[in-house]
C-alpha cells in the first residue's frame, strides 16, 4: 500500500519558508502603510489650500475652523486645524493634521503647510520619520 502525504521535513522547510518570508515582507508592509496614511493626511489638508488663499486674499473672514475651508475638521487620517494669518498675511501652520493612527510615528505626529507673507505655501512635519514624509514636504 502507497501512503500519501507530506514527510517532516518537507513540512518543516515550508514553516521555515512562510517565517522566514513573514520576518522579511513584515516591515516592508508597515513601512508602506505608514508612508500611505502620511501622505494620505498631506493630501486632506492640501485641498484647503485655494479656500485659504482665496480667503486671505480677499478678506472675507477669519478662518477659525476647518469648515472655514471647505475641510472637515475629523477624518479618517486626521484632526484638522486651522491658524489665521497675522497682519502681514503669514500663518505658521495654517492647515494642519494632527495623525490619528500613530503606528509607525511619535505619539504627536503632525503635518502642516504654512504660508508666508508672499503666498508660498510649504509644508513640513512633527514626528515624522524621514523616510516617510510625503515628497513634496521637506
Amino acid at each position: 500500500m502507497k501512503q500519501r502525504g507530506f514527510t517532516l521535513i518537507e513540512l518543516i522547510i515550508v514553516i521555515l519558508t512562510l517565517g522566514i518570508l513573514t520576518f522579511v515582507a513584515l516591515p516592508a508592509y508597515q513601512d508602506y502603510m505608514a508612508k500611505g496614511r502620511a501622505t494620505a493626511a498631506f493630501h486632506e489638508i492640501s485641498t484647503g489650500k485655494s479656500s485659504y488663499e482665496i480667503i486671505v486674499n480677499h478678506g472675507y473672514r477669519t478662518i477659525s475652523t476647518a469648515s472655514d475651508i471647505g475641510l472637515p475638521s475629523d477624518t479618517d487620517f486626521c484632526q484638522i486645524s486651522v491658524n489665521n494669518p497675522d497682519n502681514t498675511g503669514t500663518a505658521t501652520k495654517a492647515i494642519s493634521c494632527t495623525l490619528k493612527n500613530t503606528i509607525g510615528f511619535s505619539s504627536n505626529a503632525e503635518i502642516y503647510i504654512s504660508r508666508s507673507a508672499n503666498g508660498i505655501y510649504s509644508c513640513d512635519t512633527i514626528g515624522f520619520p524621514e523616510k516617510y514624509k510625503p515628497n513634496s514636504c521637506s
